[in-house]
């Protein structure tokens, strides 16, 4: 029971970061006039923290050294997403790969969706994450909404586990649906 106390203390410090760099986050988003580069930026901040919220199945980083990223390489949140290259995730850099039409890549960790692309077939141990609502319903485990003016996102905890993957109760907690 004592040994629980601290890894309970710091959970509660983790997921207060996490609440708070997502409520600063929003609430920047909202303050601010909305401007294209600037929600890319907040999509590519939320996608960082969703990594940092969900377990990926055992072996899931044994083949790659690298935390890996794909995306549509005609997609705007390119750029913001490049910038994470200087971040780690799961204790591996982070490597964005640029996907173009009708092109598949390998071991992706996070595959981000968009109407640009061929919806994939979903792949154990691939986080999908949609750029829009309602865009891939039978693949996104984690969609980006639009709620006012602030970019926010709902949550598929069960089909992230039929792909192997769970979804923090807490990152589950700040969807503003769940599936």
């Amino acid at each position: 029971m004592v040994l629980n106390f601290p890894l309970r203390l710091m959970r509660g410090r983790i997921w207060a970061w996490f609440a708070s760099l997502l409520i600063c986050t929003l609430s920047n988003a909202h303050a601010t006039t909305a401007s294209p580069e600037r929600d890319e930026q907040v999509a590519a901040a939320m996608i960082f923290n969703f990594a940092r919220f969900a377990e990926w199945p055992r072996g899931s980083f044994d083949q790659y050294n690298e935390f890996r990223i794909c995306v549509a390489s005609n997609e705007s949140i390119v750029t913001p997403l490049k910038e994470l290259e200087s971040r780690t995730i799961k204790n591996k850099p982070v490597k964005v790969y640029l996907k173009s039409e009708g092109e598949m890549v390998d071991g992706c960790h996070i595959d981000i969706l968009s109407a640009s692309i061929d919806m994939p077939a979903p792949d154990e141990g691939t986080l999908y994450v949609a750029m829009s609502e309602g865009l891939a319903p039978d693949v996104a485990m984690l969609e980006l909404i639009r709620v006012g003016r602030q970019l926010r996102f709902s949550a598929n905890p069960s089909l992230a586990r039929q792909s192997g993957l769970k979804l923090s109760s807490r990152l589950v907690d700040l969807a503003v649906r769940v599936r």
